[in-house]
């Protein structure tokens, strides 16, 4: 996926319109949204601990370097650029994640009806 759209662009305003419309549709439609739905459906019913533990230490980290991977591709630099940025912020990534997600999720696991969860977590 190396277009000239993506490489280039399409500027409306200051906005990227090709350049996010590839990232939402890569990774919210075609990875993030099935992804997440079969964890929750899949955990619901897991003790909500051992659902934040799986989904801070396992799932984050997926999601976090498929986001960066397809941010990548979808600004046309490629997947081995995407690669490279895994390697060099996942770590960071993950610490200031786990400094904001398990308190969203304990409430997304408590409050939030199972078929709901999904819009929540992309909220």
């Amino acid at each position: 996926l190396k277009s000239d759209v993506l490489k280039e662009g399409l500027e409306v305003g200051k906005y990227n319109v090709a350049h996010a419309g590839a990232f939402g549709f890569l990774f919210g439609t075609v990875y993030l949204a099935p992804h997440m739905h079969n964890f929750y459906l899949v955990t619901a019913s897991w003790p909500v601990p051992l659902r934040i533990l799986v989904n801070s230490l396992i799932i984050d980290p997926m999601n976090y370097s498929a986001a960066m991977s397809i941010n990548a591709v979808a600004h046309g630099e490629g997947l081995a650029q995407g690669f490279a940025t895994v390697e060099t912020k996942l770590l960071g990534t993950i610490k200031t994640g786990l400094a904001v997600w398990p308190a969203a999720q304990v409430i997304n696991f408590y409050f939030v009806p199972l078929h709901w969860r999904v819009l929540f977590f992309n909220s």
